[in-house]
This record gives structure tokens, C-alpha cells and sequence, in this order.
């Protein structure tokens, strides 16, 4: 998934399409940057795009820890079948 400027909250379907993409496509990194532009936390990647950064907490684990909280590296988890 790329959205050069998730900061508009987005419905519930699109989220899910974006979803979907990332399973698709075996993806094994996720890159995030979860800062409060502005200033204003409702403006966080988290809190705009809810579901898919669920997504990535649930089927991808923390890389490292970054100089800067906002950017998070994540990879994707093995689960055995």
C-alpha cells in the first residue's frame, strides 16, 4: 500500500481493499510513519487508517527500534501451517 499523504480517516471498505492488496501480495515489510502532523495526534497513521494498522500489528513484528518513534519498520511474521 502507498498513500503519499494518509491523512484523511478513510471508510471502513477502502481500508479493506488496501487490506487485501498487502495479503496479495505476500508483502514482507511494512514501513510506517506514524507521526501527529501538526502537532495533532488524530492525524497519526493509526488513528487514520485504523484497520490496516491492526493489520500490521497482527501478521508483522517490529524490525528495530528507530531514532525516531514515528518511522516503524515492521516484518512479517512466519506462521506455521
Amino acid at each position: 500500500m502507498w498513500d503519499v499523504y494518509a491523512l484523511v480517516p478513510r471508510a471502513k471498505a477502502f481500508e479493506g481493499k488496501k487490506i487485501e492488496r498487502i495479503k496479495a501480495g505476500k508483502r514482507g515489510f511494512a514501513f510506517v510513519f506514524d507521526m501527529p502532523l501538526d502537532g495533532r495526534d488524530e492525524l497519526r497513521f493509526r488513528n487514520t487508517h485504523p484497520l490496516i494498522h491492526q493489520y500490521i500489528l497482527d501478521n508483522f513484528e517490529p524490525v528495530r527500534s528507530a531514532p525516531n518513534p514515528a518511522y516503524q519498520i515492521y516484518k512479517a511474521r512466519s506462521f506455521e501451517q
